[in-house]
């Protein structure tokens, strides 16, 4: 977590706009992984998962990889909320660099064994 954190704080201050990248990318990434792991719930293999998804063939066992680590109800609280993370930026209510380090702490307490997701 602690070098997470480091890298994090790193990419805020070489750039001004990374916190808003970093919303980006984490908002993309866990609708993949929400989608990839809804998909393995209706039965789809990771080929036909990936077409419908768009997922690029140098991605796909990564994805499927990760997607499988939590149940899709789990993928989902963690999806809504960093929604709720983006809105509270949004609305002023937190700062971009105060919520991702945050939401980075309590991502990591996910994938420990008892997680709380």
């Amino acid at each position: 977590v602690d070098s997470a954190l480091q890298r994090l704080r790193n990419m805020f201050a070489s750039d001004k706009s990374a916190e808003y990248k970093v919303i980006g990318a984490f908002s993309y990434q866990f609708r993949q992984l929400f989608s990839a792991s809804a998909s393995i719930q209706q039965g789809l293999n990771p080929q036909e998962a990936s077409r419908k998804l768009r997922i690029p063939p140098f991605l796909q066992k990564q994805i499927f990889a990760q997607a499988h680590l939590l149940k899709l109800e789990q993928w989902g609280r963690i999806l809504a909320h960093f929604g709720d993370i983006d809105y509270r930026i949004k609305t002023g209510r937190t700062t971009a660099s105060s919520a991702l380090e945050r939401f980075v702490i309590q991502l990591a307490t996910v994938f420990q064994p008892s997680g709380r997701y």
